[in-house]
């Protein structure tokens, strides 16, 4: 039996939820159960975090399920992705059902306009379109946006690039827009020879006797860009790139940190030779 939407916070009410969730059932009634898990925790004799929070508030705790999933997935490991995606979900059903109780809209919805641009979007699966590669999926889906869903066409072809996207993504976003549009180098000789531009300007701007703290900051973020762009004539995602740099840093501090503590060394800038040798010993091990 799905619990009603009319909920009471009785142990045998709390003892039927956790039943459910763990029985025998069909997935929409998992669902189902899940949801009404949720209403609980926003309803009044809920959880007081839960009923605190806003769709504008869980941005944050979207993007960090988000990342963690893709970590997991990094990892290779099925069990951790499997818990992590459960997160994102999570998130996806709270936001929800905040729709809900403001009179927004409700998760019934979110999945309706979900099946509706699927099919809509999919002629050459559930029409009688053809595509031929992801190419002309791609080239169907821009039309489907514009004349079938009545988009306003952008102002400019960088309109569609998500700004709360990590900005290593969106540096590469963005130029790969304008790079569909004719604005990028030939080859690779023009985004090095700009690296080198980059790295001339940052260092004229850190030499002088008063540093302005902007300038520098403009000229890190122009170097940074320009490396992203090198990035993509390459066919390199940077944001993977970095990724798996953070990842090698993170081994070879804790190998550092390892070596030093067995040898009752302080972690210190007083022994940082030290700290050097045990780093190239981590390089080594890693290569």
């Amino acid at each position: 039996m799905i619990p009603s939407n009319n909920i009471s916070t009785t142990s045998d009410n709390k003892h039927s939820v956790y039943s459910l969730v763990s029985g025998p059932y069909t997935s929409a009634s998992r669902m189902e159960a899940l949801r009404n898990v949720i209403r609980i925790l926003r309803s009044p004799k809920g959880c007081p975090w839960d009923r605190e929070q806003t769709i504008e508030s869980l941005k944050a705790s979207l993007l960090e399920e988000s990342f963690e999933a893709a970590d997991a997935i990094d990892h290779g490991d099925s069990e951790h992705t499997k818990e992590e995606l459960g997160d994102v979900l999570l998130i996806v059903l709270l936001m929800s059902q905040i729709a809900e109780d403001g009179g927004k809209f409700r998760f019934e919805d979110v999945m309706t306009e979900l099946y509706a641009k699927l099919i809509r979007r999919h002629p050459h699966v559930f029409g009688d379109e053809a595509a031929d590669n992801s190419g002309d999926v791609k080239t169907r889906w821009a039309e489907i946006k514009k004349h079938v869903e009545g988009r306003e066409a952008d102002e400019s072809v960088l309109d569609s690039v998500p700004v709360n996207m990590s900005p290593i993504l969106r540096s590469q976003k963005l130029q790969k827009k304008a790079a569909k549009a004719g604005f990028d180098w030939p080859g690779i000789d023009g985004p090095l020879d700009k690296i080198r531009e980059e790295i001339a300007e940052l260092e004229a701007e850190v030499s002088a006797d008063a540093i302005d703290r902007q300038g520098a900051a403009n000229e890190i973020g122009d170097l940074l860009f320009s490396v992203v762009n090198l990035s993509r004539h390459l066919g390199i995602s940077a944001d993977d790139a970095l990724r798996a740099t953070n990842r090698r840093f993170s081994a070879r501090f804790r190998h550092v940190e390892r070596e030093m503590g067995r040898g009752g060394q302080e972690m210190s800038s007083d022994n940082l030779q030290l700290m050097e040798e045990h780093w190239q010993e981590a390089k080594k091990i890693q290569d």
